[in-house]
Formats: C-alpha cells, structure tokens, sequence
C-alpha cells in the first residue's frame, strides 16, 4: 500500500497497521449513440426515424445555460439563436457576441467550451464578463448537445470557416432551421436549398438584417422548419466521414518540393 494512504491516528489507536481505501465519486456517463445512415431518413406520415432518434435523445439539459450575471436560460416567447462549437475566433464568437449585443430582443445561447479553462481563444470572454449581456447565455463544455439544440429557433453558423459541419444536419434533425454565409462553409449547394444563405463571410450587419425579419412565431412554424427536408433526404453520414479521411490522408502525405 502506498504510505500517504496509511491512518496514523488510527492505526495509534489499534496498535495496528490501517490504511485508507478511497473510492472515485462520479456521475454515472451514458453515451446515447444516434444512427444518421440513409435508412434512418425515410417516414410513413409525420417524421423521418432520424428525426425521432435525435428528439429523443435530447433529453433535459444536464446543467443550465448561464448568462454572465448567473441567470438561467428559459425559453420564452423571443427568438432564441444558437450556435456549437468551442468559443474561437474561426468559430466567430466574436460575431456571434456582437450580433447578440446588436439585437437585445432577442436570446442568443452558445453550446459548447466557453470560459479560459475550457478554451485559450475566446477573445470576447473579458467583453462577456464586463459587459453582463443579459441576452447571450452559455452552457461551457456538454457531453450532450442536444437538449440546447432543440431549444434553438434558428441556428447561426457564425464560424469564418467550417468546410463540413455535421452539427448542421444534427441541428436540422431537430428541426432547427439555419444561417449561414457562402464563405463559411462547402455545402453551401445544399444550404442555398434548405435554409437561410447570405452572401460572403460572416457579419454583423447583414445577421441582425436577416433576424430582425423574423419573429419566434415565424421561425417555429411547420413551413419555415420544413426547409431541412431537402438537406436531410441528400445526408450520408458515412459520405461525409469518407470525405474527412481523405482530407487528412491528404494532409499526412510528405509535401513534395
């Protein structure tokens, strides 16, 4: 046994050799695995099967989302924007900060890593903290993104790059519609189709132009939610994870000069 285990005051008192035994203290982890192969996105009447293995997986959030002055996020009768990702400069926190500062009437909430002891990038920490937005809330870093993600009316890619965001068709899985910028990403062909694309890279002006044109009522409607379909129906999962591979195959091999 290790010596810094030993109980001296005990063993004193026993005469006799005692040691400690310690036993972690944890949460139990459960891993909820959702299949996204193309027969999952087939339905007889009201959804497809990818559709209700999402929804049911996002079960309650296992902790609150929080503003800066530590108030829980609830979900009301305003618009709630929402992206995922650790909080970084190519993830755009900054636009997304800026957007949430530009438009108070509505809620804006960032699932994923957010303070300096779950990310060094996030350049806006100081502004969150000094500013208190009450309208910007964070859930830091998740094992389960779900539950946030369906409470999103509109999701706002506001990365300056992301080639293949999967977090997209999780999010459009749960009917959560999206904004995006044709700079940003490499399936815009798909998106122009299936959500809200405008042109160039991420800003300010031209999301908070876009948002204001909605209400929650709008953004929660059948037809505005239906724009994933078309997205949805053309996913593979594996497609994407075949592009991935290649993409790092690629990187792997030695450059020739």
């Amino acid at each position: 046994d290790d010596a810094r285990s030993i109980d001296w005051r005990v063993s004193a008192r026993r005469g006799r050799l005692h040691t400690k035994l310690f036993r972690e203290e944890r949460e139990r982890p459960v891993w909820l695995l959702v299949d996204l192969q193309p027969g999952m996105f087939f339905a007889s009447r009201t959804q497809l099967k990818s559709a209700l293995a999402v929804r049911t997986a996002a079960l309650e959030p296992s902790k609150p989302a929080l503003n800066a002055r530590e108030e829980a996020f609830v979900r009301r009768d305003r618009l709630v924007i929402g992206m995922c990702g650790h909080a970084s400069l190519r993830k755009g926190v900054d636009t997304f900060y800026s957007t949430a500062k530009a438009l108070p009437e509505c809620d804006f909430l960032w699932v994923g890593g957010w303070g300096p002891e779950e990310t060094a990038d996030n350049a806006i920490f100081d502004a969150f903290v000094e500013d208190k937005l009450p309208n910007l809330y964070v859930t830091g870093s998740v094992a389960n993104p779900y539950p946030y993600l369906a409470a999103f009316d509109m999701f706002f890619l506001s990365s300056r790059e992301d080639p293949n965001p999967v977090v997209l068709a999780e999010a459009m899985t749960l009917g959560v519609p999206l904004l995006c910028f044709s700079a940003t990403t490499g399936v815009t062909d798909r998106l122009g189709r299936s959500g809200i694309l405008c042109y160039g890279s991420p800003n300010v002006e031209d999301a908070a132009r876009v948002i204001r044109t909605f209400t929650p009522e709008k953004a929660r409607s059948p037809e505005f939610k239906g724009l994933a379909d078309t997205f949805l129906s053309a996913f593979d999962l594996r497609e994407k994870m075949v592009m991935v591979n290649e993409m790092i195959a690629e990187l792997r091999q030695p450059s020739v000069t």
